[in-house]
């Protein structure tokens, strides 16, 4: 991956240039990314604590 802009750069190349417009968009993407893997984690999670008996099966 050497040579490759991931997000960070483009949203940083993007400010750098003036390009505001595509700075909110890439926030935002990083943001649902952010908001995705967060749920996925939560998930696992909650079945594993369920799993070992750390939690019962309403959640709480």
């Amino acid at each position: 991956m050497a040579g490759q802009v991931g997000l960070g750069g483009r949203t940083e190349n993007a400010h750098t240039e003036g390009y505001f417009a595509v700075v909110a968009a890439l926030v935002i993407v990083i943001i649902s990314a952010g908001i995705v893997v967060n749920t996925g984690f939560n998930r696992i999670d909650l079945a594993v604590r369920r799993r070992y008996g750390l939690i019962d099966a309403s959640g709480r």
